[in-house]
């Protein structure tokens, strides 16, 4: 039992590829959203510290994507809020269902290196939002890249966080590293259970969840974390911009527990800096209970989970020959990824089945794995026969132009080196074919 003297509040948009609109929309709106947060960064920089506006990126697809598109002046005023502490990105390049293949998890910390590479940006925090569950493999992966710290916010709609909840622990991984993890409350507890942003709602909603907490002896700190987004849009909205005059005159009030604006990185150092020697240790997967999505679609998601087991097989032989194109190898992996990414159809999905925004969104989402399907096919045949070529010296069956009708001068099945194929293996072990 302790007393809440903080509230640390963290400004984001939840992101959903579809549901709130369709998915090439998500992907222009995001882009916006940084836009206006740089915005209300630079406009309240003279602020008393715990009330300049910050900025959270939950994930590191729509940033590269920002950098790609946006002129220099403005990637040069992201970074100089980043510099300053106003403006973060966390690690995860989407929410993750479990579908997720290990070669695609480990393809999608691409992004941080090359972030950091490239414009020196400072990532040391995961969040996942909304899923139920989260693979273990996570557990190990993420503290591999330097990631100290990973937030959760599920959403209990359908599903139930672990005992304790609103709980930090030391989630050990499968290969034995440990990683620090925040089993925190739902992204609009923020607006809609504690009134954040508004002075009225919050004095109604606010006390009694401080004192819910205060009462509980499995609740050690003495801070109540907070995500917020915007009441009117909680998925794929914008930033709210009367944050920063709410914690402002909250503070300048004299009010108690005292508010302050965090980013997510800053919210993991608090809680390396305070409770790391605190907090207990737990193994083991964390399932998510969120599988109907996968199930409704289940020609879909078996499709997609093959390509995923063909795509280590394209890593293979891009390190044996050099005609494969990379950039459509990480096209392919991001198409199979984009299936596996956490979003399930539209908000009107059960509603409206048939309506063409529902069928719109879902033509989108179904696109994903046949087209990552459709190129690691390409990417495979290309690669193979190219490797062929290059072991035997043989033009492999497909590319040899053979005449026809009354001018065929052979049969192809006559020619001792068509007898032959190429078996590859692409696993760490040895395997023993028969034929």
């Amino acid at each position: 039992m302790a007393q809440i003297k903080t509230v640390y509040l963290i400004s984001h948009t939840h992101t959903d590829i579809g549901y709130t609109d369709h998915q090439p929309t998500v992907f222009r709106q995001h882009l916006d959203f940084i836009d206006q947060a740089i915005e209300l960064g630079e406009a309240t920089a003279d602020y008393p510290v715990e009330s300049r506006y910050k900025w959270t990126c939950e994930v590191t697809s729509f940033v590269e994507r920002y950098f790609r598109e946006r002129p220099a002046k403005q990637i040069d005023r992201f970074l100089a809020l980043h510099k300053r502490g106003q403006m973060a990105v966390a690690a995860m390049e989407y929410h993750w269902t479990p579908l997720l293949s290990t070669a695609a998890m480990i393809r999608s910390l691409f992004p941080v290196a090359r972030l950091r590479r490239d414009y020196g940006l400072k990532i040391e925090t995961a969040m996942q939002c909304d899923v139920d569950g989260a693979s273990w493999l996570w557990a190990d992966l993420l503290p591999k890249i330097g990631i100290n710290a990973f937030t959760m916010s599920i959403n209990m709609y359908r599903g139930r966080r672990p005992a304790p909840d609103l709980n930090a622990f030391w989630w050990q991984g499968p290969g034995g590293d440990r990683l620090l993890t925040f089993n925190g409350p739902h992204y609009l507890y923020g607006i809609f259970r504690y009134g954040l942003g508004d002075m009225e709602t919050v004095e109604k909603l606010l006390p009694d969840q401080l004192a819910k907490l205060e009462a509980r002896d499995d609740y050690p700190y003495d801070f109540l974390y907070a995500q917020v987004t915007h009441p009117a849009r909680v998925d794929n909205g914008p930033p709210l911009p009367n944050l920063s005059e709410f914690v402002r005159d909250w503070n300048a009030a004299g009010r108690t527990p005292r508010m302050e604006f965090v980013t997510v990185d800053e919210f993991g150092s608090m809680l390396h800096e305070r409770y790391a020697n605190q907090i207990f240790t737990w193994q083991g997967d964390w399932a998510d209970w969120w599988a109907d999505g996968p199930a409704s679609s289940a020609y879909e998601t078996a499709l997609n989970r093959s390509t995923e087991e063909l795509l280590p097989l394209v890593d293979l032989l891009a390190t044996q020959i050099n005609t494969l194109d990379d950039q459509l190898i990480e096209d392919a992996y991001h198409e199979v990824s984009l299936y596996d990414e956490h979003t399930w159809g539209g908000f009107a999905s059960t509603r409206r089945p048939h309506a063409p925004f529902t069928r719109s969104v879902w033509n989108h989402k179904a696109g994903y794995a046949f087209r990552g399907y459709g190129l690691t096919h390409e990417l495979l045949a290309q690669g193979g026969r190219a490797l062929v070529r290059n072991i035997t010296g043989v033009v492999p069956e497909g590319e040899k132009w053979r005449r026809w009708g009354q001018y065929v001068a052979s049969d192809p099945s006559s020619d001792p080196t068509s007898h032959r194929f190429l078996v590859i293996n692409p696993l760490s072990w040895t395997r023993h074919v028969r034929y």
